[in-house]
């Protein structure tokens, strides 16, 4: 009897590990997934990032504006957006690259 007690308590012991190894493994894989979709996530936005980071050193760089309306190929309303921000930040006595390209 005390056998079978202390066998039942070691079987619930042993299943209630597991369940924690399980549970601690699903929760590994969220964490992966989240990290991978963040990842994902990066390096989707990875061109408009470099872009911006560009634009900052030198607003005037009409090479990254036109550049950067490459970007929003598919995206006509974000194209012009890009066009008319370009206009507003481009200093042409500091223009760097033709505007005719």
């Amino acid at each position: 009897m005390i056998d079978k007690s202390l066998n039942l308590i070691e079987e619930r012991k042993d299943e209630d590990q597991l369940r924690d190894i399980n549970k601690d493994k699903m929760d590994d894989c969220k964490d992966d997934d989240y990290q991978i979709s963040k990842l994902e996530n990066l390096l989707e936005r990875r061109p408009f990032l470099l872009s911006n980071t560009n634009l900052r050193q030198n607003p005037s760089n009409v090479y990254e504006w036109l550049n950067r309306v490459k970007l929003y190929e598919g995206n006509n309303e974000m194209k012009i957006q890009t066009y008319l921000e370009a206009i507003h930040q481009i200093d042409p006595s500091k223009a760097y690259g033709k505007a005719g390209k």
